[in-house]
C-alpha cells in the first residue's frame, strides 16, 4: 500500500518517525519512498472495507482515517491478465514520473528539450 501526504509545517520533524500503518486490526512498519510518499506490506485478509492511517502507536490515528477495502483476487483470463498488465504498465509509468518531478534537481529547465544523463539515469 502506497500512502501520500505531508505533515504539517509544525510536525515536519515527525516526517522521519517509526511509523506504523493500522489496517483494521493490523500494525505494519512503514518505510519512507521518499519525501510525502510511504510504502506497507498488509498480509491478506478477507474481502471487505477496513479503517487505515497512521499511527506512531499502532493505535492512535496521526493522519486522516480512511476506508480501505481488500478485493476478492481476480480469476486469471487473458482479457483480465491484459488489463492488469496495462495498468501495471501505467503504475510503472507514473512512478516514474514522480519519481522525475519530486527528486530532480530544481536547477532543470523544463522549457529545454534537453534533459542532462544524470537525470535520466534518476529516472529508471
Amino acid at each position: 500500500v502506497l500512502v501520500t501526504g505531508y505533515f504539517h509545517n509544525d510536525y515536519q520533524h515527525l516526517a522521519k518517525s517509526n511509523l506504523v500503518c493500522v489496517c483494521g486490526e493490523a500494525s505494519v512498519p512503514v518505510e519512507i519512498v521518499q519525501v510525502g510518499v510511504y510504502r506497507c506490506w498488509l498480509s491478506p485478509h478477507s474481502p471487505g472495507f477496513v479503517n487505515l492511517y497512521l499511527s506512531f502507536d499502532g493505535h492512535k490515528p496521526i493522519s486522516q482515517v480512511v476506508n480501505f477495502e481488500y478485493r476478492t483476487p481476480i480469476l486469471h483470463d487473458p482479457a483480465a491478465s491484459m488489463e492488469e498488465s496495462y495498468n501495471w504498465i501505467e503504475f510503472r509509468l507514473q512512478m516514474r514520473l514522480s519519481n522525475l518531478l519530486f527528486t530532480t534537481p530544481k536547477t532543470i529547465d523544463v522549457f529545454s528539450s534537453k534533459v542532462s544523463p544524470t537525470a535520466l539515469k534518476e529516472t529508471k
